[in-house]
């Protein structure tokens, strides 16, 4: 496939009903199974319809209308549109629209269950080996987590209606680095403490719902695949789910979402992740074995049931359709030459409950811009190769705005093609 390349680049308000002018009506997306599907029988996602946001419709209205006369193009804008994405909940403000999606997630499902998708995202110090989705509450406010935005979350959810089923990601970017990345930029012992702490809490206070589904981010195979980290990051779970039924004793995860954010492929067909350190050898890059997220998620099994932990995964597609365009494995902010990956689907293999799209695709990761307070170095676009940002996007828009020549970008490399 032709990839399409950048060199050149709003964030919207909120919709408040399920159309929005000049764009279509979202109606819930039903989950297939995936090509050579592995059912499970208590799989939350087989089947289930999901519920699919007139909000980001709304924002990919606006590249439909940026699009112009490029029929084609906008042809697969408007396929974007009928599949369901994570909603994220990174601020305390945010959570103000959190009763009108479960409220349109209830009327979607129209008296039938119906699954609503949600990132929690706001610890104390969040994200602390990077700068560009660098979080609001500062480090030693974790009662601040705690009472103003996961109390607050919690409610939301309780007062969901009856036929909405939760299913949330848990704070992306935090216990693995606490695995990798300690005495590295903010992440200190403090933060260890802290993260460890405000996750059980979450955890706790969300298990108390009923029929609430969650997974634990777990980073992707180019950060916690190296043997090291696979043995390392069982033991930090295991530490926070013992915290949380300190807490609460029916606390529980079902498993873990990985590549959340990220670009890695879940089949790579042994496909190199990055360019710096090929050709493969021995199959494995750079000493790792896990080169895409199946064998990620596969390999992985063996540690975490040794741990005693739950062995389930959903697996972030929605930017994973290119594979090896990344000069560097750690390279994470708006790539160029990305596409759009897998369409949300069921059971592609023996541990993976589910593709789906945690990350929405057209929302950036960071900003490009020259001396702005959340400016991180792999969001800064480069020449020289040495840099991590040497794959990044330039004119990009703080993280969680949206980057309309990204999308145009993800829509037209999409593998499969929208």
């Amino acid at each position: 496939m032709l990839k399409l390349l950048l060199t050149t680049s709003a964030l919207l308000g909120p919709a408040l009903a399920q159309t929005t002018a000049g764009a279509p009506a979202v109606t819930a997306y039903v989950m297939p199974a995936a090509a050579g599907a592995v059912p499970v029988a208590d799989n939350p996602y087989a089947g289930a319809s999901v519920y699919v946001s007139a909000q980001y419709a709304q924002k990919v209205q606006s590249s439909i209308v940026a699009a112009g006369a490029n029929t084609t193009l906008v042809a697969a804008m408007q396929k974007v549109t009928t599949y369901p994405s994570f909603t994220w909940y990174d601020t305390m403000a945010s959570l103000t629209n959190m009763s009108m999606h479960l409220k349109a997630a209830g009327d979607q499902g129209a008296g039938k269950n119906i699954i609503f998708q949600a990132v929690l995202y706001n610890l104390p110090n969040r994200d602390c080996n990077a700068l560009a989705s660098n979080g609001e509450i500062p480090q030693g406010e974790l009662e601040t987590y705690k009472t103003k935005y996961v109390d607050v979350f919690v409610a939301a959810l309780k007062a969901k209606p009856a036929n909405v089923i939760p299913v949330i990601i848990i704070e992306p970017d935090s216990l693995p680095n606490m695995a990798t990345n300690l005495g590295k930029m903010k992440c200190d012992e403090k933060s260890n403490v802290e993260y460890r702490a405000g996750i059980a809490y979450a955890i706790s206070q969300l298990s108390s719902i009923p029929g609430v589904v969650l997974y634990m981010d777990y980073g992707h195979g180019g950060w916690g695949g190296w043997p090291k980290n696979q043995a390392a990051l069982p033991v930090i779970y295991k530490d926070v789910l013992d915290k949380a039924k300190a807490l609460n004793p029916q606390s529980t995860f079902r498993g873990y979402a990985s590549n959340v954010a990220n670009y890695s492929p879940f089949k790579g067909n042994g496909a190199c992740p990055a360019q710096e350190k090929c050709p493969l050898v021995n199959n494995m890059y750079d000493y790792n074995p896990c080169i895409d997220e199946d064998l990620y998620s596969t390999l992985s099994g063996k540690a975490l049931t040794a741990a005693g932990l739950p062995n389930r995964w959903i697996v972030d597609t929605s930017r994973s359709g290119q594979k090896n365009i990344r000069q560097q494995w750690g390279s994470w902010c708006n790539l160029n030459a990305a596409g759009i990956g897998e369409r949300p689907a069921t059971d592609p293999s023996a541990v993976v409950d589910a593709l789906v799209w945690a990350k929405p695709p057209g929302d950036s990761d960071g900003t490009s811009a020259a001396g702005a307070a959340r400016l991180d170095k792999n969001c800064v676009p480069s020449t020289n190769k040495a840099d991590v940002g040497f794959n990044a996007l330039p004119n990009a828009p703080e993280a969680g705005q949206w980057f309309d020549a990204q999308f145009a970008m993800l829509v037209a490399n999409a593998n499969p093609a929208l």
